[in-house]
């Protein structure tokens, strides 16, 4: 099959190192490795882009901050990627839900293309909540236009009533995945504190070493770091050894790093940075546990890819208890209902105290991931959907029973 990857938002570069960039590679990435011809139109790109996939850059160099300028870009891309998408003909338009951009379905329409739409979040009212957004109006209709008649591809059950809201023909629903065979390799590292960088072990974990603790993922208020962070300084107190790497970079970094330099745990925080996606895998390796300790809200509706990636390196996963995440991990984590500072110390001095259940935990974790939760598998259904909506782009007899996928 033939498959075009529409992908309009500028804030989710290809071949970047956050999470909407990683989705998007490793997506693509694994449809191209089931035999299918993968074509990805994009308006942002970085390094290299993904291999085994067919790049068409539009590259609109006027896309500011502005809403007013996105919502003008919104519009030349869907001119320019119709002239692509004439020329590839495609089976399949695969459109991640962008926000200002509303003109996937018309696409469709006018080439007679089938069309499977990505929603990944509420994108309006996550503008809304956390960034300013001065086109609301406009912004809304772009994004029911895109919603409206379309058969949807939606990453937790959470987000349902919200799409249904604007009248989706269907509602599949899969959580993300992950590529097992980037992570769990048999080289294992370590985190060295006076180079600050890997090193290559073969020994075991000795009673001098401390058991590391990671966060990997974009630093945002609502990822909680800050909580880890005081846990980190609660374990000082209790006497607890322990070292706290945190991978990312993001707009919390300057605040999180100012409350790491005021803790009396500092000496045992390092804050790594953004790393290349092919270093997460070493990073991931040289870590005992790892944490994900979202801040409780309304709606959680994330499919977190770190907490995939952290049981796919068969580490122990702490993290927030919210129906999604259980989704994921089923019984082999430690879910916290109240992702405290205390609560987490708490958590984190349990699996300290037990490094056989820590370990045991891990294993688990990998398992789980290897039977239900690898990209090829996960693109592989979603691909069945494509193939069982063969009805057209213009249909819009809608259905009034969901297909939820292995949740």
């Amino acid at each position: 099959m033939r498959i075009a990857y529409l992908l309009f938002d500028p804030g989710i570069p290809v071949g970047g190192t956050k999470g909407a960039s990683i989705h998007v590679s490793e997506f693509c990435r694994a449809a191209s490795a089931l035999g299918h011809e993968i074509h990805l139109i994009a308006t942002r790109v970085v390094g290299d882009g993904v291999p085994s996939v067919i790049l068409h850059h539009i590259e609109l160099p006027y896309i500011k901050a502005s809403d007013g300028s996105k919502f003008q870009a919104a519009n030349e891309f869907s001119e320019r990627a119709f002239d692509v998408l004439r020329e590839i003909k495609p089976d399949l338009i695969y459109e991640r839900l962008s926000l200002f951009f509303g003109e996937g379905r018309q696409l469709a329409i006018r080439l007679g293309i089938q069309r499977l739409l990505e929603v990944n979040a509420p994108i309006v009212d996550e503008r809304i909540d956390h960034f300013n957004l001065d086109l609301i109006d406009e912004a809304r209709a772009k994004e029911a236009a895109a919603i409206y008649g379309a058969d949807v591809i939606a990453v937790s059950e959470s987000l349902c009533a919200y799409i249904r809201t604007n009248e989706a023909k269907t509602i599949s629903v899969f959580p993300n995945g992950v590529d097992t065979e980037r992570f769990g390799s048999v080289i294992k590292y370590r985190y060295d504190t006076q180079s600050m960088s890997l090193k290559v072990t073969s020994d075991p974990k000795g009673p001098s070493d401390p058991t590391t603790i990671g966060f990997v993922g974009s630093l945002k208020t609502w990822h909680g770091v800050n909580n880890l962070i005081l846990a980190s300084n609660l374990l000082f107190d209790r006497g607890i050894f322990h070292r706290l790497l945190i991978v990312g970079d993001g707009p919390e970094m300057t605040s999180l790093k100012q409350l790491s330099e005021r803790s009396k745990a500092r000496a045992r925080i390092h804050f790594v940075g953004a790393l290349e996606m092919s270093e997460i895998p070493s990073y991931l390796s040289s870590m005992d546990i790892g944490v994900a300790p979202y801040l409780l809200r309304g709606d959680f509706y994330f499919s977190p890819l770190k907490i995939l990636e952290y049981m796919a390196s068969s580490i122990a996963v702490i993290a927030t208890r919210t129906p999604s995440i259980e989704a994921i991990v089923g019984g082999d984590a430690l879910l916290l209902s109240d992702p405290s500072p205390e609560a987490i110390a708490n958590a984190i001095a349990t699996l300290i105290d037990d490094p056989t259940r820590r370990m045991e935990l891990g294993k688990k974790a990998r398992d789980r991931v290897e039977t239900s939760f690898t990209w090829n598998q996960t693109v592989s259904s979603i691909l069945e959907v494509a193939a069982s909506q063969k009805d057209g782009p213009d249909d819009v007899q809608f259905d009034s029973v969901d297909t939820i996928g292995q949740v």
